[in-house]
């Protein structure tokens, strides 16, 4: 990261983020993923790279999802499909499917 930050390489600072979000989430770490996905989004805006925002939007859907934040999950989900069918890239399917699965129902307590 300080490489990358030292050379001014945003696209590197986006990339060596969202793995370290993928790391974080990998050990059941979600909020730490979180952190990391959302840190990844704002520098890959900065850098104007819609690939690396959609990749992070994707992943930071699947780190809240894994934290029962369903409905911000659907929302970024919902703007990764969007840069996705604007680019018209094949990301967009794995999206779609992401999106049609449904929160857990929960059970009323007697």
């Amino acid at each position: 990261m300080d490489l990358f930050r030292a050379l001014g390489g945003l696209d590197g600072q986006a990339l060596s983020l969202r793995g370290l979000g993928m790391v974080c989430a990998g050990m059941g770490c979600h909020p730490e993923a979180i952190d990391r996905f959302q840190e990844s989004l704002t520098i890959s805006a900065e850098s104007g790279n819609s690939y690396r925002q959609a990749e992070a939007l994707l992943s930071f859907g699947d780190a809240l999802q894994a934290t029962a934040r369903y409905q911000e999950a659907q929302a970024a989900w919902q703007e990764a499909l969007a840069i996705c069918e604007a680019l018209q890239i094949p990301m967009a399917a794995k999206i779609r499917r992401r999106l049609t699965v449904q929160a857990p129902q929960t059970r009323a307590v007697p």
